[in-house]
């Protein structure tokens, strides 16, 4: 057992000399978040590295390392990183304004993509945040149940 935690030790050593950057940004991180994070699934011992960038299936840290990216966001990066298309799309939708408080062509086109593609939605929402459709499944549920 004393073998395994040495070489545990070592490794986060080698690690820490290998990202001195990471290790200071991420010490300045923790004087404004819980553990230098949003989230704690990003925290790791000693400190997790700091991601400046991505490209397709490759990031990279503020060490200047790159790195296949096998996480891709936990599934939500399938598309990998700064995909061309998604980027377009993004311009798009940017140069035609955003947040613009009305419905919009975009979300008509997904609603109608949507229903037509699976029979069981006959008709969808689309939410802001987690709060509201917390809110709007309360509501159906009391509306449905009476």
């Amino acid at each position: 057992m004393q073998a395994l935690q040495q070489a545990l030790t070592d490794a986060r050593q080698r690690y820490a000399a290998k990202n001195p950057k990471s290790f200071e940004a991420d010490k300045l991180a923790e004087q404004y978040m819980p553990g230098g994070n949003t989230r704690n699934v990003l925290f790791h011992e000693p400190f997790p590295l700091t991601i400046t960038g991505g490209e397709g299936s490759e990031l990279t840290d503020l060490d200047g390392h790159r790195y296949t990216d096998f996480v891709g966001e936990f599934s939500a990066g399938l598309y990998g990183h700064s995909d061309p298309d998604i980027k377009q799309a993004i311009h798009e939708g940017l140069d035609h304004g955003i947040a613009i408080g009305g419905s919009t062509r975009y979300e008509r086109a997904l609603a109608r993509l949507l229903c037509e593609r699976f029979p069981s939605v006959e008709q969808l929402r689309f939410c802001n945040s987690g709060t509201e459709a917390g809110l709007m499944a309360i509501t159906t549920a009391r509306l449905v149940t009476g």
